[in-house]
């Protein structure tokens, strides 16, 4: 929407008010960006990563609500490992291409897998130790996006897959229009920023989802 600001804010501020006023507004449309490319519709709206993707694996009743609670057992954790094993295999070996390949999930869910280990009582998940590399959950690299769903019934919680697969197309850069006439008898001046953009999964079956059970 318009962002409206008194003429005598900006004219009284001490520090550069419209500058911190423009990149806000970026910053406000670069958040619905990346909530349009991660959950959109593809409707009048950029079809989100989660939309664009296939089904891989569901989780069984009561599955996803245990591995939340964390408490790291070894019939959960083989749990959590072969539904992650599933997910990973639900992917076409030749789109497996390391580098682009690895997950994405809400920062929630990767604090709930974090306390899980496999059967050698090695954790599934792997802090990075080069400087600019992403973690790893069972040797694939991790991304955290929390425009995904959290853990609950009939949520799509965590994506696998060759993100490359994944266009985004935009047109020019953020934009801001500076509507000096518009609010002038109310001693205000609008501002509106937009960008142009688009998104969509070009081949699905290069990216696949996990999803909760309904209950």
């Amino acid at each position: 929407g318009i962002l409206k600001v008194s003429r005598q804010f900006l004219q009284d501020s001490t520090f550069p008010a419209e500058k911190f006023i423009i990149s806000k507004l970026a910053e406000r449309i670069g958040d619905k960006q990346n909530d349009y490319f991660t959950v959109g519709t593809g409707s009048s709206q950029p079809q989100g990563i989660v939309a664009g993707a296939a089904s891989g694996v569901a989780l069984a009743t009561g599955h996803a609500t245990a591995i939340a609670a964390g408490a790291d057992t070894a019939a959960k954790a083989a749990d959590l490992l072969s539904g992650l094993n599933g997910l990973v295999h639900a992917v076409g070996y030749r789109y497996r291409t390391p580098g682009k390949a690895g997950f994405m999930m809400h920062d929630t869910t990767l604090k709930a897998i974090k306390g899980y280990t496999d059967s050698t009582g090695r954790g599934l998940w792997q802090p990075s130790l080069a400087a600019g590399q992403p973690d790893t959950l069972c040797g694939w690299p991790v991304y955290v996006n929390n425009d995904m769903a959290e853990i609950g019934a009939s949520a799509k919680v965590i994506l696998f897959g060759n993100f490359s697969y994944f266009y985004i197309r935009s047109v020019g850069t953020v934009a801001v229009d500076r509507l000096v006439e518009r609010y002038a008898e109310y001693l205000l001046i609008g501002f509106n920023g937009y960008q142009r953009v688009d998104s969509k999964v070009m081949d699905t079956n290069a990216i696949k989802y996990m999803a909760c059970s309904a209950s």
